[in-house]
């Protein structure tokens, strides 16, 4: 984040210190609701989900098109 910090603007989070915090607090919030809640957790690999076609209207994932571009290819996500 040091040498990137100025591709950013820094209104929510005022620094990359601010940026850290937020985002351990937020690792830990996970942890904790996976220890708490596991059944609400389903561990697949991408691409094969064990899901009908049409049984979600959407789903999200914040990292999705980062985490798995080794794996899934731009025609893919078309």
């Amino acid at each position: 984040m040091e040498k990137a910090q100025n591709n950013y603007i820094w209104d929510y989070f005022k620094d990359i210190e601010g940026l850290r915090k937020h985002r351990l607090s937020t690792l830990k919030n996970g942890v904790n609701d996976m220890r708490e809640s596991s059944e609400r957790y389903v561990p697949v690999t991408l691409p094969s989900l064990p899901f009908k076609d049409g049984e979600f209207d959407i789903l999200l994932s914040a990292h999705f098109l980062f985490m798995y571009a080794d794996r899934l290819d731009y025609q893919f996500h078309i």
